[in-house]
Order: C-alpha cells, then sequence, then structure tokens
C-alpha cells in the first residue's frame, strides 16, 4: 500500500469515524524523519494543510524519564527537518505526548490539525483512536 493510499485511508477515518487514525509500531521500533515527512507530504497532497503526529510516549519512573529526555532529542531533529517543508500554507509537527488528541467533531475541523497518532503495539489506546498496524516484515 503506498503512502498516498494510507493518507487517503486516514482521511476517510477522521472524517467519517470520527476517530483518530494511529500508526501502532512494533516494540523496539522507531520512525525516521523521512517518513514523517512522506506520510506528511501525502496527507497534504490529499487536501491537509497542517498534520500533527502525536507519538504517545509513557511518563512515570526513572527509566521511562530517561527514554523520554533520548527521544525528545530525537524528536527536535525530526521537527527540524519537517520544517524545512513548511511553507504555502503545510506545516507538519510531530509532538510527544502522553495521549494521543481526539479528533475535533465540530466545524473547526478545516482550522485544526490534523492528527495521526503513533504508538507501541504494548501501548492502550482510547477509544477514539482507529489503529493502523505496522509489523517488522512489512517495514
Amino acid at each position: 500500500m503506498s503512502l498516498s493510499q494510507i493518507a487517503q485511508w486516514m482521511i476517510q477515518i477522521r472524517q467519517q469515524d470520527q476517530r483518530t487514525p494511529a500508526l501502532i509500531l512494533p516494540e523496539c521500533f522507531g520512525l525516521q524523519a523521512a517518513f514523517y515527512d512522506s506520510l506528511g507530504t501525502a496527507l497534504v497532497d490529499a487536501g491537509v494543510r497542517h498534520v500533527r503526529f502525536d507519538v504517545l510516549r509513557p511518563i512515570g519512573g526513572l527509566w521511562q524519564a530517561t527514554s523520554n529526555r533520548l527521544f525528545a532529542f530525537q524528536a527536535n531533529r525530526i521537527n527540524r527537518v519537517l520544517s524545512r517543508g513548511n511553507h504555502e500554507g503545510r506545516h507538519l509537527h510531530l509532538a510527544w505526548t502522553a495521549a494521543i488528541a481526539r479528533p475535533v467533531t465540530d466545524d473547526r475541523l478545516a482550522e485544526t490539525a490534523f492528527v495521526v497518532g503513533i504508538a507501541a503495539a504494548s501501548d492502550a489506546l482510547p477509544a477514539w483512536i482507529t489503529p493502523i498496524g505496522i509489523s517488522e516484515s512489512a517495514a
């Protein structure tokens, strides 16, 4: 499945099902800046102008705090790559968060960020998330 097909599917999930699409990754699997840029570009090509990738990062404990600190450096690097392509109304951004955002259901849909969640297979997800599994063999 191409990224443009995935982008169309995510838009359909958001508009018709009123849910947030989320890519579910295998444990110890990360995505590179080029993937975020390519998927964001596919969403922009499909008519979305503001895309935010919400990367689910649990809180609590010394190990998790250290892991989140290291991820913050990676997130900053990814955002630098994404910001290079932000022009003419296109805006891509990666945010690390303790909860993936709930979709907006009113008339402000065009003004708000299109949220794509990123989570690990072991993460608990709220009811407003539609999981899209990514397997190691396909990656």
